[in-house]
């Protein structure tokens, strides 16, 4: 139980209902690739999951993800980049489980304003491609390596998705990051991660 994460969930308020657009902070477990590229238990993993109807198919969406927990970073492959390439991860396991942004529903990040990408800071706005369904799928992946998973919250991921069909309406997210006693992830059943670190 000692490597379960949990993101302690704090949405918004905002016209979520109206428009068809939610957002989730994911815990994906990656201890499958401990012991490569320097992964290990101090590091966490997970994805910020987008999902609307396809009445909302035309989105942008801002995330700003800040580390703020005593020696906490981001984890940066050295042969990672912003947005993953599949065909590597058999090759080079921990890439997977690299901080970036996600590809193909989402296009390249940037599209207005710049790109952030620092040990403790990941912050980028995009388009999502035009869907004719309803969809979810992740935006982004973050893993963070936590020295000391005492100190509670870690870190924010906040940011807007904006509307199509009630005329651009911003709807707001906010997480904390945090690893809760063993007690608490039990009770909210999530499952064990772990991270990787590029250099820029």
């Amino acid at each position: 139980m000692r490597n379960l994460f949990a993101a302690a969930i704090v949405l918004a308020a905002g016209s979520i209902a109206a428009a068809d657009i939610t957002h989730s902070l994911v815990p994906v477990d990656n201890s499958a690739v401990w012991g490569d590229d320097g992964l290990s238990s101090d590091y966490y993993t997970f994805d910020l999951v987008v999902t609307m109807s396809n009445t909302d198919d035309w989105t942008s969406t801002f995330a700003d993800a800040v580390l703020t927990g005593p020696g906490s970073v981001f984890y940066q492959h050295a042969l990672g980049g912003d947005v993953p390439n599949p065909a590597f991860w058999p090759t080079f396991p921990a890439l997977e489980y690299d901080s970036f942004w996600s590809a193909p529903n989402f296009g390249t990040p940037g599209f207005a304003g710049a790109v952030v990408v620092t040990d403790t800071e990941m912050s980028a706005t995009w388009f999502d491609t035009e869907v004719n369904e309803d969809i979810s799928f992740t935006a982004a992946r973050y893993t963070i390596f936590i020295p000391d998973p005492s100190v509670g919250v870690v870190g924010t991921i906040s940011g807007t998705s904006t509307a199509r069909n009630t005329g651009g309406d911003l709807i707001p997210f906010s997480f904390d990051i945090a690893v809760p006693a063993p007690s608490t992830a039990a009770l909210l059943g999530l499952g064990g991660l772990v991270g990787v670190r590029r250099r820029r």
